[in-house]
Parts: structure tokens; sequence; C-alpha cells
């Protein structure tokens, strides 16, 4: 094992209580068992931070997404589009050769993987420049939110 020396820090400027915790700032307590201590801190050999990093995000962005979501997004802003949703693409959109949705010039199809229905909600975002066509489930839960929007927004309705 290989064996680092213990940090050094100053001693804590924070009142502390008779049961050894510390208000902190945000009206939360830490025991002294947070505390520094002159323990050194221990290691398996052969283990790198940056493996053990790689196989904890691995775990977060392998989570599996069910819900497939096909769109058709509006050339202008496909660019924004993909590097906003990257993570979220079902297979990466070519940029030599986009296929027009529906046969409609100036869009292009995109399939995505979202882990829910509330992580898909966030393609309203792009307002009309990105239209959802399926799953249904999902184009009810976008007119929803865009009708209660729009009302939010009265005609000739100056505040």
């Amino acid at each position: 094992m290989t064996r680092f020396p213990p940090p050094t820090s100053p001693p804590s400027s924070r009142p502390s209580s008779p049961t050894g915790a510390c208000a902190c700032a945000t009206g939360t307590a830490a025991t002294t068992a947070n505390a520094p201590t002159q323990q050194p801190a221990q290691r398996r050999d052969g283990l790198e931070l940056t493996d053990v990093w790689q196989a904890l995000r691995r775990r977060i962005d392998d989570i599996p997404a069910p819900l497939a979501v096909t769109a058709r997004v509006h050339d202008e802003i496909l660019a924004k589009f993909l590097r906003i949703h990257e993570a979220d693409l079902a297979d990466p959109t070519p940029t030599d050769s986009r296929p027009e949705a529906d046969g409609e010039p100036g869009w292009t199809r995109v399939e995505l993987r979202f882990r829910s229905l509330l992580a898909a909600e966030a393609l309203l975002a792009f307002g009309p420049d990105a239209v959802v066509l399926t799953p249904d489930g999902l184009r009810q839960a976008l007119a929803r939110k865009a009708a209660a929007t729009a009302a939010l927004y009265p005609p000739g309705h100056d505040t």
C-alpha cells in the first residue's frame, strides 16, 4: 500500500458544540468524525484515481435510457441542438448526409433516448424549431406545457 502523509490544515475557527459538532454557515452540522486526522491516507497498490473516476462515471453514463424519442429539428438550430443533446442521441447523426425529416427540406430527423418523460420535456426549450414526432405521451405532455405557458401571456395584456 502507498502511504500518503496526512493533510495539514489550520484548526477550524468555527465554534463547536459540546457534542463535537460544528455549526456551519449553511446551518448544517458536521461531526468531528469528518475532521482531518493525523492518519495518513491509504490507497491500494496499482489503484489510479483516473481509473476509479472513469469507473464511477461509467456507472452514471451507462444508466439505461428507455424512452425512445423521434424528433425533427430545424436545420438552422441543428448544430446547437446536437451540442446540447449529444448525450441523448440514440445514434450519432452524420453531419455529411442529414436525412430530411419526412421529406421536408430544412428539417433533420433525430433519434434520441431519455431516461424519463420528464427529462425529455427539455425539448420544449427549442420551441417550434424542434418537433417531437413520437412517442405520443411526450407530444401530449409538451402540448400541455406549451398551452399552460401560452395562457400566461394573453394577447393585449400589459403587466
